[in-house]
């Protein structure tokens, strides 16, 4: 098997399980730092993007890191991943690609207006978890605040004025808006 798709297998074979800290033979992090070193050496990082970001869907609940090794690999093939992290918000926004584009709007780039309504449609839409709604939510707010809405308000009025809860819990989640 190529060394290309030897690390795919190895990311497809990536579960909850091997990032819960509280077992002894977790070693995901460990793993998943491995595979996308050994991608940027060889310069795979854009060949694999999808099944980079399949990994951030389907383990949109697990903590990957912060940016951690997934975004690290991804943001150093800028901007040839940006596509493949708009699809994937379209199919399930998580937590590591709304804060993604948070990152790419702090960055005040011409296309933030297009970034913003990426971000407004993750913030709606259906596959997306409750944490990853209150954190797009937040990412939003922090862009208004910051005076870049571009639109955002007419469309979430009350994010100047009160945290952002689009399931009116009282749980509470904290986006970072690095």
């Amino acid at each position: 098997m190529p060394p290309t798709a030897r690390l795919r297998q190895r990311l497809r074979l990536l579960t909850a399980n091997d990032f819960d800290d509280n077992r002894q033979a977790s070693t995901g992090r460990v793993e998943l730092q491995s595979i996308c070193d050994a991608l940027q050496q060889d310069g795979t990082v854009v060949e694999c993007a999808d099944d980079l970001f399949d990994l951030m869907e389907r383990l949109d609940h697990v903590d990957l890191g912060s940016p951690g090794p997934l975004v690290h690999a991804l943001e150093a093939t800028s901007p040839a991943y940006e596509l493949l992290l708009k699809a994937s918000l379209r199919r399930k926004p998580g937590p590591l690609s709304v804060w993604m584009v948070n990152r790419i709007l702090n960055a005040d780039r011409p296309e933030r207006a297009e970034w913003l309504q990426e971000l407004t449609m993750a913030a709606d839409h259906p596959r997306a978890s409750q944490q990853t709604r209150r954190d797009a939510l937040e990412y939003l707010r922090h862009q208004a605040q910051s005076g870049r809405g571009d639109g955002v308000i007419s469309k979430y009025p009350d994010l100047l004025t009160e945290p952002p809860d689009p399931l009116g819990s009282a749980e509470s989640g904290e986006a970072q808006c690095d």
